[in-house]
């Protein structure tokens, strides 16, 4: 299993759950708002150091549950549906 953080590499920095990979959610959109294409998306996640994201077993985060829904999302557009949403994410995990 996988904990991908939608968070921008700055926030993600200051805190993030051990184990995560940092993959930014804006990634996954063109200028114009709409999602990339399956094979960019896949890529994303590739150059984050993730192979075979299209089978691999997620569970996104972000700071409240609110952007890791985006990388739900560009999984779904890949084609993988082993995906969970921490919806507590950062801010639940912090309290710890």
């Amino acid at each position: 299993m996988k904990i991908v953080d939608s968070r921008t590499p700055n926030i993600y920095e200051k805190g993030n759950i051990p184990t995560s990979i940092n993959v930014p959610f804006m990634q996954f959109f063109n200028e114009d708002k709409t999602f990339k294409t399956p094979e960019q998306i896949k890529k994303i996640f590739e150059d984050a150091g993730i192979q075979n994201p299209e089978s691999a077993t997620f569970v996104s985060s972000c700071q409240r549950g609110i952007t890791a829904c985006i990388n739900e999302a560009a999984l779904r557009i890949i084609g993988n549906n082993s995906t969970s949403l921490y919806d507590g994410s950062y801010e639940e995990f912090s309290l710890r």
